[in-house]
């Protein structure tokens, strides 16, 4: 359970780093990337080491629990690893929702890799 909770520590850790970093400059830079990772690492090292010394929970787990555990995993994994995947020669998604949706967000991913200044405008209508 601590691996889980750890893993997760250091997901969002390395996330509100390279959103913070992003932030203060108002643009993406590699070298946030970068800075965030080494952060996230440095911290949940430390997060790790103090861990020890913490008392143990008599949390367990019933096996309905990892079974719940084990289906929200791949229901993730179905949702957000195939929301926009290459399907003969042409990009294909599982919700037709997200064919209205989905351009938006590429445009922005686009315009933030190219340096586009936080807070952007909408770069269709630009």
């Amino acid at each position: 359970m601590r691996a889980v909770i750890l893993s997760l520590w250091f997901v969002c850790t390395w996330v509100t780093a390279g959103f913070l970093l992003f932030s203060i400059q108002g643009q993406v830079f590699s070298h946030h990337g970068y800075i965030s990772l080494a952060l996230a690492i440095g911290l949940t090292a430390l997060v790790a080491h103090y861990w020890k010394h913490w008392p143990k929970s008599e949390l367990t787990l019933s096996p309905f629990d990892w079974t719940m555990i084990f289906v929200f995993i791949c229901f993730c994994y179905r949702h957000f690893f195939w929301v926009y995947y290459p399907k003969g020669g042409i990009m294909s998604t599982l919700n037709v929702n997200n064919y209205g949706d989905l351009p938006l967000h590429l445009t922005y991913i686009n315009s933030f890799v190219k340096g586009l200044t936080f807070w952007p405008q909408n770069p269709i209508y630009a």
